[in-house]
């Protein structure tokens, strides 16, 4: 069979990676990839015209494409599958409809609020006087969370820690033409104290099954301070939450959210990523829903996940995913660094980094357990560059335990140079 993968970055070049390995996979494409994914050579990346359903359509037709799978939300958001869909192309992925539990906070906000998924108290402001006023009455000590309504690369979520601070990014979001992030909406919502987990289900339509849980390292210094980024590291293992937490998110999360779709005639297929907050009594609160793999979250499950993803995959399309056993997942630990360009995230204008040079990243294939999933490079004659916005690439570690795959993953990083380089060093910790 053949597939082909949406997207660019490293969770498509992580994704893409794992389907190359089933022995039910011929060739494994990526419109548009990235050069660095090109280095495998059962992955190819396509230039296609525009990443849109007439283009992708007629790829799939022309080269026989068994399975299109869509990687990121821009493309889910702008109804993408729908358009596949109505070509007679397999694709998996939400439709656009169902694709506002990511594109609109507010839309997925009120749902969890109508079927009983537990989620931190929020309002939604549409008029920036109102939000205003709601902030000067805020009586909770802790101010809120200010989130842009729409969609903004894990970068339009903001935690201060003052009223005038959240006053201050309110005003960014709906009344500077400047600020990067700009929306409509925003909400203001509890801020939620505990542990973050994230948590990956796969959708049929009428079944899910467990993909995996993940720790992801939003804020770009170490000690999570600075602004949120798309993701500065990750790390995943069977033993990250116990049996008995795993069982309550099924219940109060998965079960709730499939029992909600039904009730609103949403033919949900796909991934749905729960970003989770459970606090010191083991109580659960859904952060956030995304409607796609994370990133960087999917560079450290996919090394982990022994099933065969493509055959995964292709249930999940025909409805069959009761039919197949719970994913085979290593006892191991994997850990992911992301490295990115001197700039990153360019919240406040800051210019990001490209063209430099990058070198020792070939040394890594000589490391075991350590695989490289690159996401902005271009690969040129003298060698790979930094390009595109931001994060350049990342290094996952697998190990027996967490200390062991920190020791890894540092010393394949230690290999890597590139101007302007930055990574967290307690990535783990």
């Amino acid at each position: 069979m053949k597939y082909l993968v949406v997207g660019k970055g490293g969770r498509e070049h992580a994704i893409a990676w794992k389907l190359a390995m089933s022995p039910l996979i011929e060739k494994v494409f990526i419109a548009p990839g990235n050069p660095g994914a090109d280095l495998n050579e059962r992955i190819e990346c396509i230039h296609l015209q525009k990443i849109d359903g007439f283009h992708i359509a007629n790829f799939a037709r022309e080269n026989q494409i068994d399975l299109v799978f869509i990687g990121p939300e821009d493309p889910l958001a702008d109804g993408i599958v729908d358009q596949l869909q109505k070509q007679n192309i397999r694709v998996l992925g939400p439709s656009k409809k169902a694709s506002q539990f990511e594109s609109s906070k507010d839309f997925s906000k009120r749902f969890m609020e109508k079927y009983n998924i537990p989620t931190a108290k929020f309002k939604t402001v549409s008029i920036l006087r109102d939000g205003l006023e709601y902030l000067n009455i805020w009586n909770d000590q802790i101010p809120p969370v200010v989130k842009a309504d729409g969609l903004a690369a894990g970068k339009g979520v903001f935690v201060v820690e003052t009223i005038e601070e959240a006053k201050l990014y309110l005003r960014n979001i709906m009344d500077n033409p400047s600020f990067p992030i700009k929306s409509g909406k925003v909400i203001l919502e509890e801020r939620l104290k505990g542990k973050e987990i994230s948590a990956f289900a796969l959708f049929d339509g009428n079944n899910f099954i467990n993909i995996g849980y993940a720790r992801d390292y939003k804020r770009l210094n170490d000690g999570n301070t600075g602004p949120n980024t798309g993701g500065m590291g990750c790390i995943s293992s069977l033993d990250l939450i116990d049996q008995e937490l795993k069982n309550k998110i099924n219940q109060e999360v998965f079960d709730k959210f499939l029992k909600g779709c039904k009730e609103e005639n949403i033919d949900y297929k796909g991934i749905l990523f729960a970003g989770l907050m459970i606090d010191d009594n083991r109580n659960i609160n859904v952060i956030e829903f995304n409607v796609r793999f994370g990133d960087p979250e999917t560079q450290t499950l996919m090394p982990l996940i022994e099933s065969d993803l493509a055959d995964i995959m292709m249930k999940a399309t025909e409805g069959n995913l009761n039919s197949i056993s719970p994913i085979k997942i290593l006892d191991q630990t994997a850990i992911h660094v992301v490295l990115a360009s001197g700039g990153y995230p360019g919240i406040n204008g800051e210019k990001i980094e490209t063209g430099h040079e990058i070198s020792g990243d070939e040394k890594l294939s000589e490391m075991n357990d350590l695989y490289l999933f690159y996401a902005g490079v271009n690969v040129k004659e003298n060698g790979t560059l930094t390009n595109g916005p931001g994060r350049v690439l990342g290094v996952t570690a697998v190990g027996d335990n967490i200390g062991h795959a920190r020791m890894k993953v540092y010393e394949g990083i230690e290999q890597i140079k590139f101007e302007k380089c930055f990574f967290r060093k307690d990535i783990g910790l």
